[in-house]
C-alpha cells in the first residue's frame, strides 16, 4: 500500500510541488500536491501521518471519498484525499474557514460529491457500506438536520439533532431508523453495514446501536453533506467520508486517526 518516489519532481511556477521523499507516503503525496496552494509542512506532515496511520489499520483500501473539510484553503477541503482526481462541489455557497471546515445554512448550502455513494467500483455496494463524518461547531438551530446522506430518495444518511429526541440513519435501506441522540449534532458519527440484514451505528464513544433491518437498495442520486434527502445543516463539519463497510475497530481507529489530525489544529 505504500510507496516511495525515488527522485524530487522540480517545482513550477505556481506551486512547489514535492515528492514522496523523506518517508512521505505516495498517496499522501498525490493529494498534497494536487492543492493548488501549496500546504504548509504542519498540514503535510499532519496528512502523512493521517494516511499511514489509515493504512496501518487496513482502513484506507476500505475508503471511496475522504474529504478533510477542516483543511488550509477552500480547494484542498473539497479535495478528495482518498482520491485526488475527484472533488466535492460546494453548492449554493456553504461557508469555508480555513482550518475548521464548511458551514451550511439549512436551507440550499451543501456539498455534493458529483456522484453516488455507490459508483461504479466503489467499495460501497449495498451489503458492504459506510459512511462518515465529523461535526465540530453545531449552530443554534434547533432540531434535527441531515448532515450526511444522497440528493435523492435515502438509501444512505444520518441526521443529527440538538434538543431532546432521537437523531436517523439509514445505510443500504430506506428507513430513517431512530437512536438515541447525545442532545448535540457535534461529534463523530459512523453508519456502518457489513451484512445483508443489520445496519450499525456509531459514534466517537462506539457501538451506539445494532438494528435488524434488512439491506434493500443503494441511491443512484449523489451522495452529499451539510445535506440528507431535503433536509439541510447549517453546522459545520470537518470531515467526511465514505466507503465498504467498517467493522466496530476499524470505526474506532477511524475515529482515533481523524481526531488526531483535527485536533493538532485545533478543528476536533
Amino acid at each position: 500500500m505504500r510507496g516511495l518516489a525515488a527522485a524530487s519532481s522540480a517545482p513550477s511556477t505556481a506551486t512547489a510541488v514535492l515528492s514522496a521523499g523523506g518517508g512521505e507516503d505516495a498517496d499522501a503525496a498525490a493529494y498534497l500536491n494536487a492543492q493548488t496552494t501549496p500546504p504548509s509542512s504542519t498540514e503535510r506532515s499532519l496528512v502523512n501521518t493521517l494516511v499511514k496511520g489509515l493504512k496501518t489499520d487496513g482502513i484506507w483500501i476500505k475508503l471511496d471519498r475522504l474529504s478533510l473539510l477542516a483543511a488550509e484553503t477552500a480547494q484542498a477541503a473539497r479535495l478528495c484525499l482518498r482520491n485526488p482526481t475527484k472533488s466535492v462541489v460546494a453548492t449554493n455557497l456553504p461557508a469555508f474557514t480555513a482550518n475548521r471546515g464548511y458551514m451550511g445554512d439549512a436551507t440550499s448550502a451543501f456539498l455534493d460529491l458529483g456522484e453516488p455513494f455507490a459508483f461504479a467500483g466503489a467499495n460501497f455496494v449495498l451489503d458492504s457500506a459506510s459512511i462518515f463524518y465529523v461535526c465540530n461547531l453545531g449552530s443554534a438551530t434547533v432540531g434535527l438536520q441531515g448532515h450526511i446522506g444522497s440528493t435523492g430518495a435515502l438509501r444512505a444518511g444520518i441526521s443529527a439533532r440538538n434538543n431532546a429526541g432521537n437523531n436517523t440513519f439509514a445505510i443500504g435501506d430506506s428507513t430513517a431508523s431512530a437512536y438515541a441522540g447525545t442532545g448535540a449534532r457535534t461529534g463523530f458519527r459512523c453508519a456502518s453495514r457489513v451484512e445483508s440484514t443489520t445496519k450499525r451505528i456509531y459514534n466517537a464513544d462506539g457501538l451506539v446501536t445494532s438494528l435488524a433491518v434488512t439491506s434493500t437498495s443503494v441511491s443512484a442520486t449523489n451522495g452529499c453533506a451539510l445535506r440528507s434527502t431535503a433536509s439541510y445543516s447549517d453546522d459545520r463539519l470537518a470531515v467526511l467520508g465514505s466507503g465498504g463497510g467498517l467493522t466496530a475497530a476499524e470505526i474506532a481507529n477511524l475515529n482515533t486517526r481523524l481526531n488526531t489530525y483535527l485536533t493538532a489544529k485545533g478543528a476536533a
